[in-house]
C-alpha cells in the first residue's frame, strides 16, 4: 500500500511538471512571435516615416 503511494506521488509532479512546462513553452513561444511582429511592425513603421519625410521634403 505504501508502494501504491510512492508510485502515485511519484506520478503526480512529474505530469504536472510536464504540463507546466508545455504551457511555459507555448507562452514562450507566443512572446517571441509578437516580438518578431513587433519588430517587424516597428520597421516598417521607420521606413514609411522615412519615406514620407523624404517625400515632404522633395515637395517641399
Amino acid at each position: 500500500m505504501g508502494h501504491d503511494h510512492g508510485d502515485d506521488g511519484g506520478h503526480g509532479p512529474t505530469r504536472r511538471q510536464a504540463l507546466a512546462s508545455w504551457d511555459w513553452g507555448r507562452v514562450v513561444g507566443w512572446t517571441n512571435a509578437l516580438r518578431v511582429v513587433a519588430g517587424v511592425a516597428s520597421v516598417a513603421i521607420g521606413a514609411l516615416l522615412a519615406l514620407e519625410t523624404v517625400g515632404v521634403a522633395s515637395l517641399l
